[in-house]
């Protein structure tokens, strides 16, 4: 299993992947056929892609386009899109895509759509997960704490992030958890934060060796692990490209992996 966060915004009548204001090379169904073709060539594998609405670059005609468009692209998809339900078992996704939204789509009864979503250095454990086909729901333990710009946030975002990396282990069967390590760790001047890459790639040289030693060898439940620079060790970045930001991408993301197997 992939998970994966997308970000689809409506440029025109088009629906691109977007971070911020800032629209990316891939389309939003060039972003899945790529994802179908790797279930194609590994259909014993699923992925899961959580989206948001990337409002900050739409106006108001585009923002009404884009419940429809969702929905109508996820749709096209067939039966290659996973229909939610509370009790799923991996068997039930296997060559499939699981769409888990927080913003609402239409014109498709494939996925859920999350209400209760934090980004509160606490968390939530009282979010919901709600099946588009039958409006069942699930409960949903979350952390999404993305702007930890000093020592003190620091401390609340790796003190959440091990909440979060304990509890599925505890919680019961049905409940499901997203954790989010990525953030991003940044001033200019002293200034107000704000992101950067170079604040991505600090925060997760900060992070992910703390992670990896808080998980360990043990064989627990993780649930699902959001984090940045997935699948690389090692990233550069400014000044000049020149700095090398130890990230263990790679590392924690085969650690997760055998943790949850």
């Amino acid at each position: 299993m992939r998970a994966f966060d997308l970000r689809p915004a409506v440029r025109d009548t088009l629906l691109y992947i977007y971070h911020g204001r800032q629209r990316t090379r891939i389309g939003f169904r060039e972003a899945l056929d790529v994802l179908c073709k790797l279930l194609e060539t590994n259909p014993s594998e699923f992925a899961i892609v959580l989206l948001r609405e990337e409002i900050e670059s739409e106006n108001e005609q585009e923002r009404a386009l884009w419940p429809s468009l969702v929905g109508k692209t996820i749709g096209g998809l067939g039966d290659r899109a996973a229909v939610f339900h509370t009790e799923m078992k991996v068997a039930d996704a296997r060559g499939k895509i699981l769409f888990l939204t927080r913003s609402t789509f239409s014109d498709s009864d494939k996925g859920a759509c999350i209400y209760g979503w934090s980004h509160s250095d606490n968390g939530s454990v009282d979010a919901r997960i709600v099946s588009y086909a039958t409006g069942a729901e699930a409960r949903l333990l979350v952390q999404d704490y993305y702007a930890p710009t000093d020592d003190e946030k620091r401390t609340r975002k790796l003190a959440a992030v091990r909440h979060f990396l304990d509890l599925p282990s505890e919680a019961s069967a049905g409940v499901w958890t997203i954790n989010f390590l990525s953030g991003y760790s940044s001033t200019w001047l002293g200034f107000t934060p704000f992101a950067t890459s170079s604040g991505y790639k600090r925060h997760a040289a900060w992070l992910h060796p703390q992670v990896l030693s808080m998980i360990g060898t043990d064989k627990r439940s993780l649930g699902m692990v959001f984090l940045d620079y997935a699948g690389v060790d090692g990233v550069y970045g400014a000044p000049l490209g020149m700095k090398h930001f130890a990230v263990y991408g790679k590392a924690l993301v085969r650690r997760i992996i055998e943790s949850n197997f």
